[in-house]
C-alpha cells in the first residue's frame, strides 16, 4: 500500500512539476531533460525525490511502459502546455453505412440529413471522448467529406473546425498526433463504398504507387511530423492503411461479408477505441514516419473521357501533362502535391457541373420522347427511372448517352418487328 501511494505521488508530482516549469524549451530537448535537477530545495521537493527513488528512480520511470502515457503528457506540456490532436473525418467509413444506404453520404439529401449526419457524428463523439480521457486538451476536426458540413457541430463544445478536403493545406506540425475517422478503401479494393476521392477519379499515384485518399493523407501527416496513430472504418480500409504504415492502429466498425455487412455495436467500437488508442499513444515516441523520395511523380487517372477532351481545351499551362486518361506532374514535396491536386479537384468540380447539365438535358429529352411508352412498358419505365438518379447525372459520358439511346431504340425495334 505504501509503495502504491509513493508511485501515485511520483507520477502526479512529476506531471505537475514538468508542466509548470521550462515550458519554453524546445521539443527536441525534452527527452534530454533531467527533471529531478530542477526540483525545489524544500520539503515538497524532497518528498518528490524520495517518492521517485522509492519506485526505482527516473530511469525506471522512463523504461516502464505503464507510465508511458503520463510521460507523453509531460512531453506534450513541454511542447507548449497542451496536447493538440487532429481528427480528419470522412463519411463512407462511418458505422451503420454500406451500399444499401449509400445515400446517407449524399450531402444535401434527406437520408444524409436524417441519418447519415448522426452516424458520423456519433462515431466522432466516441473518438473525441477517448482522446480527452487520454489527455487531449485541444482537438481540431477536419470534416473532409464533400462540402465539409456532415458532422453536427452543435453537439460538440470547445472543438476547433476545418472544413472540406481543401483545408488539408492548413495542417501543420503543431499537432501531437492525428486520427483518420470514418474512412473507406481506395478504388479497386473490395471495401465498402470503395473509391478514391471522387467518382470521376480512378486512381491517384505517387512514384508509381497507388495511394488513394488514405495514403495521400498519411504521406502529408508524416511530412508535417504529425504521427497518424489510428484509423477507423471497414476491414479493407484498415488493411490499406497498415500496408502503408504498419504502426497505425485500426478500429474496425464494419466488415463486408458475402451477402451482407457486419456492423459492430457502439459498445464493441468503444472497447476497440479504448484499447487501440492507448496502445497507439504508448508507441508514439518511436514513431517512424514514411519518407517519400523526391522528386515526386504524381499521376491522377480519370474515368470520364469527356473530361479529358475538355481539359485539353483548357489552358493548363505547365501545371499538368495529359497522358491518355491521366494527368501527370512532378513536385518536390507532398505539400506541393496536395497544392496541385486541390487545384485539379476544383477543375473536376467545374467539369462535373458541366457534365450534370449535359446529362440532365439528355435525360429530360429521353423522358419527353418516351414518356407515353413508359406508361405501358415496364422496361422503358425502368430505364428512365435509373437514368434520373443523382449518381448517373454525375458520371454519364457522351458514349454512355449514345449507348443508352441505342439500347432503347434497339429494344423498340425488336418489339415492333
Amino acid at each position: 500500500m505504501r509503495k502504491q501511494a509513493f508511485t501515485i505521488l511520483a507520477v502526479f508530482a512529476i506531471m505537475i512539476f514538468s508542466c509548470k516549469t521550462d515550458t519554453q524549451q524546445t521539443f527536441d530537448s525534452v527527452s534530454t531533460i533531467a527533471p529531478l535537477e530542477g526540483l525545489p530545495k524544500n520539503k515538497a521537493g524532497e518528498t518528490v525525490r524520495k517518492a521517485i527513488d522509492f519506485i526505482g528512480g527516473w530511469e525506471t520511470w522512463e523504461n516502464k511502459k505503464t507510465f508511458s502515457f503520463y510521460k507523453n503528457k509531460i512531453i506534450s506540456c513541454k511542447r507548449g502546455g497542451t496536447m493538440n490532436v487532429l481528427i480528419i473525418a470522412d463519411m463512407e467509413g462511418a458505422s451503420g453505412i454500406d451500399k444499401s444506404n449509400a445515400d446517407w453520404t449524399h450531402c444535401g439529401s434527406q437520408p444524409w440529413e436524417n441519418y447519415g449526419r448522426k452516424a458520423i457524428t456519433d462515431d466522432i463523439k466516441q473518438i473525441v471522448s477517448h482522446c480527452m480521457k487520454l489527455g487531449a486538451q485541444r482537438i481540431t476536426i477536419l470534416d473532409s467529406h464533400d462540402k465539409g458540413n456532415s458532422i453536427l457541430r452543435e453537439e460538440f463544445e470547445g472543438i476547433h473546425w476545418l472544413s472540406m478536403i481543401f483545408d488539408v493545406e492548413k495542417i501543420n506540425d503543431t499537432y501531437d498526433y492525428a486520427i483518420l475517422a470514418g474512412f473507406h478503401s481506395k478504388t479497386r479494393l473490395n471495401g465498402i463504398l470503395a473509391h478514391t476521392f471522387r467518382p470521376d477519379i480512378e486512381s491517384v499515384e505517387i512514384n508509381d504507387n497507388d495511394i488513394g485518399e488514405i495514403g495521400a493523407l498519411i504521406y502529408l501527416l508524416c511530412e508535417k511530423g504529425v504521427p497518424p496513430v489510428l484509423i477507423t472504418g471497414d476491414y479493407h480500409c484498415i488493411l490499406e492503411a497498415q500496408d502503408l504504415l504498419p504502426s497505425i492502429e485500426g478500429v474496425e466498425v464494419k466488415r463486408k461479408l458475402d451477402n451482407e455487412t457486419r456492423f459492430y455495436s457502439r459498445e464493441e467500437i468503444d472497447q476497440q477505441l479504448q484499447i487501440k488508442l492507448k496502445t497507439a499513444l504508448q508507441g508514439i515516441d518511436s514513431f517512424n514516419p514514411i519518407e517519400v523520395k523526391s522528386p515526386l511523380k504524381a499521376k491522377v487517372t480519370l474515368n470520364i473521357e469527356d473530361y479529358i477532351s475538355d481539359l485539353k481545351a483548357r489552358d493548363l499551362g505547365d501545371m499538368f501533362q495529359i497522358e491518355g486518361m491521366s494527368l501527370v506532374w512532378t513536385c518536390d514535396t507532398i505539400e506541393q502535391f496536395w497544392s496541385k491536386f486541390i487545384y485539379l479537384i476544383k477543375i473536376l468540380i467545374m467539369e462535373s457541373t458541366i457534365l450534370k447539365k449535359k446529362n440532365a438535358i439528355f435525360i429530360n429529352t429521353l423522358v419527353d420522347k418516351f414518356k407515353e411508352l413508359a406508361q405501358n412498358d415496364n422496361y422503358i419505365k425502368e430505364v428512365l427511372y435509373d437514368l434520373s438518379t443523382p449518381y448517373n447525372l454525375q458520371v454519364f459520358t457522351q458514349s454512355h448517352r449514345n449507348q443508352i439511346e441505342k439500347k432503347i431504340n434497339d429494344y423498340l425495334f425488336a418489339k415492333n418487328a
